[in-house]
C-alpha cells in the first residue's frame, strides 16, 4: 500500500485547534479515533487532488468535527446492534444538522460547518440533509463522504462487523458515480496506490 507524501500545509491557527480539542473531548475515544482516521484519508485525497493548501486544511480540520453532532444523541441510539426504531433512525439523520449548528456557533470553526452539514450527501442525490447531487456538493463534503465511508467499513461496529481492506476497496469503487464523486473516489484509490482495471474515470 502506497500513501501519498505530505506536502508543506499552513499550520492550524492556535483558536482552531483549541476549539477543535474543546469538542473533540467530548465525544468518546472510539469516536475521537475515527474522526483521526477520516481525518487522515480526507488529507491523502486533498493532496490526491492537488487541492490549495488552505483547502485541505479546512477538511482535514473539518474532518475531525464531522460527527461532533452524535454527542447529541443518546448513546443506546448510536450504540447497538440491530434494526434502529423511526426515532433512532430520526435522531441519527439529525447528526450533520445538529453537527453544523454545534460548530457554527465557535467563530474560529465556522468555515467548517457547510463540511459538517453535508458529510453524508450522495453524488446521486440520495444522500441527506438537503439531497444534493453533483456538484452541488461542496468539494470537501464530497472528500469526507469517501473517507468517513471507507474509514467505518474497515472499523469493527456495534451494527457490523469489519470489513477487511481489499473488500471495502471494492465498496469505494462500486460507489463512484452514485454514491461518491468520481473524481474523489479515484483521488483516494490513487492515494493508496491502488490501479483497479475496472474503475471507470
Amino acid at each position: 500500500m502506497t500513501v501519498t507524501s505530505a506536502r508543506r500545509r499552513p499550520p492550524i491557527p492556535r483558536n482552531v485547534s483549541a476549539a477543535i480539542r474543546l469538542l473533540l473531548h467530548r465525544l468518546d475515544r472510539a469516536e475521537q479515533l475515527h474522526a483521526s482516521d477520516v481525518s487522515f484519508y480526507a488529507l491523502m485525497i486533498g493532496e490526491s487532488l492537488d487541492l490549495p493548501a488552505e483547502l485541505i486544511r479546512q477538511i482535514s480540520c473539518g474532518a475531525l468535527l464531522h460527527d461532533i453532532g452524535k454527542i447529541a444523541i443518546p448513546l443506546d441510539h448510536r450504540d447497538h446492534s440491530g434494526a434502529m426504531t423511526a426515532l433512532e433512525r430520526l435522531n441519527m439523520l439529525s447528526h450533520p444538522e445538529v453537527g453544523e449548528a454545534m460548530v457554527a456557533v465557535h467563530p474560529p470553526l465556522a468555515p467548517f460547518a457547510e463540511l459538517v452539514r453535508h458529510h453524508h450527501e450522495r453524488y446521486d442525490g440520495h444522500g441527506y440533509p438537503d439531497g444534493l447531487s453533483g456538484s452541488q456538493i461542496p468539494i470537501g463534503a464530497a472528500v469526507l463522504a469517501v473517507s468517513e465511508a471507507f474509514a467505518t467499513m474497515i472499523t469493527e461496529q456495534p451494527y457490523q462487523q469489519a470489513r477487511t481492506w481489499h473488500a471495502a476497496l471494492d465498496e469505494i469503487r462500486r460507489g463512484s458515480g452514485t454514491q461518491f464523486h468520481p473524481a474523489v473516489a479515484e483521488a483516494f484509490l490513487i492515494g493508496l496506490g491502488e490501479i483497479p482495471a475496472d474503475f471507470s474515470q
